[in-house]
């Protein structure tokens, strides 16, 4: 976010289920100008983080993800997840800039391998 390391940051951490199953876990990272603490009611009515942006005007223009897939060290997260603790993880990194190719928002998804599937397309451009 090109912030100075005693900058203030937002951090939010959500749950996401699959019917009453725990699916995944999510963690974001904004600076507080783009979320800030009052945003938080919002998203617990909205329950779209990215709605709540939305509302804000702010849309990414641009994402880059990654994903690996293996065993992680942290335990709190399989906790979270009901997961076996040497089950394997799918993890993602998400980076999404605005149109001026500014980072807004780093997201660390932790995505329960026997739920989640993930599905790339490729298509040429002309």
């Amino acid at each position: 976010f090109e912030l100075p390391p005693s900058h203030p940051i937002t951090m939010v951490k959500r749950l996401r289920y699959a019917g009453e199953e725990p699916a995944a876990v999510s963690i974001s990272y904004m600076p507080p100008s783009i979320f800030s603490r009052d945003d938080r009611i919002f998203l617990e009515r909205q329950r779209s983080l990215y709605k709540v942006l939305s509302e804000k005007g702010i849309e990414p223009y641009s994402t880059k993800e990654t994903f690996t897939i293996g065993v992680i060290s942290e335990k709190e997260i399989y906790t979270l997840l009901q997961y076996g603790r040497n089950e394997s993880i799918i993890f993602g990194q998400r980076f999404n800039y605005d149109a001026e190719k500014k980072l807004f928002e780093y997201t660390k998804n932790y995505l329960r391998s026997d739920i989640y599937q993930i599905v790339c397309y490729h298509q040429r451009m002309v």
